[in-house]
Order: structure tokens, then sequence, then C-alpha cells
């Protein structure tokens, strides 16, 4: 798993608050996913949160999903995001969400103080995502998740994939919004950092749940004993 230079993260930060703040990012997200980022998002948080009641989100932006969450009632939700505008965005009044500034690689939560740590297309944006996931790891009592955008596990799938999201994704992102110079290529930059959906699975001891598009866009749940 690759590092980010701070200065490329730095970037990436402004590059997400400039799509949230135009009301880009859902949408782009849907039209370059076809689709199939919210139903495994819905996956995610169905398997989470009718297992533990203390959930916390890496990287939330802002909340987008609050419905799906909003059915369950969990005790706590734990919205985690190093941007500020990203938490001020949310939205606001459920007692159960409690909003916090801090970075993957240094959460300020206790050891086992969860009972899931989730990342939501937020993993790749890690500036360290080995020091990241050794967080989420201490942080969670029962399991971890990521869905994300992975390397794929071959050298056909790397190559389709990386001209889908060179080409294909940014015309998608702008049909979908009518943003130029969105930052959509950042994608691929990011997906090059990554490991493969299999790679997670095995160091956290999960296991990848779905995968679609060769390894692409897949889940990954970690179930933790003890």
């Amino acid at each position: 798993m690759r590092s980010m230079d701070v200065a490329y993260w730095k970037k990436i930060e402004r590059t997400l608050e400039r799509l949230v703040a135009a009301g880009a990012y859902e949408r782009a997200n849907s039209y370059i996913s076809l689709g199939m980022a919210a139903k495994l998002r819905g996956r995610l948080l169905n398997y989470v949160l009718s297992r533990g009641n203390v959930v916390l989100d890496l990287g939330c932006g802002p909340l987008p999903y609050y419905s799906l969450i909003a059915r369950f009632r969990p005790d706590l939700y734990v919205c985690v995001d190093p941007s500020i505008f990203m938490l001020r965005s949310m939205p606001r009044g459920p007692h159960f969400v409690e909003r916090i500034t801090a970075v993957a690689e240094y959460l300020p939560v206790r050891r086992r103080g969860v009972d899931y740590v989730v990342a939501m297309f937020s993993f790749r944006d890690f500036m360290g995502k080995g020091a990241g996931l050794r967080e989420m790891l201490l942080a969670a009592r029962r399991g971890i998740a990521v869905l994300d955008v992975f390397r794929p596990r071959n050298p056909l799938g790397l190559l389709l994939a990386s001209l889908y999201l060179m080409i294909v994704a940014p015309l998608l992102a702008f049909v979908a919004t009518g943003v130029r110079g969105g930052g959509w290529s950042e994608i691929y930059r990011t997906m090059l950092t990554m490991p493969t959906a299999e790679a997670l699975a095995k160091a956290t001891g999960g296991r990848v749940v779905e995968g679609k598009a060769m390894g692409l866009l897949a889940l990954v749940i970690a179930d933790l004993k003890g």
C-alpha cells in the first residue's frame, strides 16, 4: 500500500470540498460507478449497523447517506473527516451523530472504542494507508469495512480500469454535473496507490464480500475476534 505526499493529499481534499460545495460529488459518483456505489454502500451499512451500535465512519464527507443510517438509529455514529467544511455540511439535528475533525492516521479514539470502523470511498485518499489501517483495527471491537476503488487484480483489469478512469469516467462525471475541470481523473491516480481488494482482505483477515469490474470496485469486510 503506497503512501501519499502531503501536498497531493491537500490537493485532493481541496478538490473534494469544491465538488461537494457544487453539489457535484454524489451525482458524479453515481454515474461513474453506474449506480453500483450506492448499492454497495447500502450493503455495507446494513451489515455493520445491524451488528453494532457504535460505528466510526472515516472520511465521511457531508454524510449524504444519512437517511440510510437513520433507519437503524444507532447509539452513536462517529463521523471523522479532516475537513471542517465537510463536517459543517452534514445534516444537523440527529442526536446520535458525533463529528470529529481528524485524519485516519491519528484517530482520537481509545483502543477498541467502537464496534465497527468503516471507510467508504475514502481509504484511497489516506496519506498513509498502512498507518490508517492499523488505526482502524485498533479502534474497532467487532470489525472494519472498506468500500472503494481498488487496483484490479490482473494486468488486463488494470489496463481496462485505467482507460475507464482516465477517459470514460471524467466524461460521465461532466455529463452528470456539468462541472468542467472537476479533477475527476484524480480517481485514476489514487487508484494506483491502492492494493487489490484481495490483498486488503488478506492483510486484515477479512474477505471480499463483493467485487465489480474485475475488482476495480469492491467491498471488503473483516470481522475481528476476541
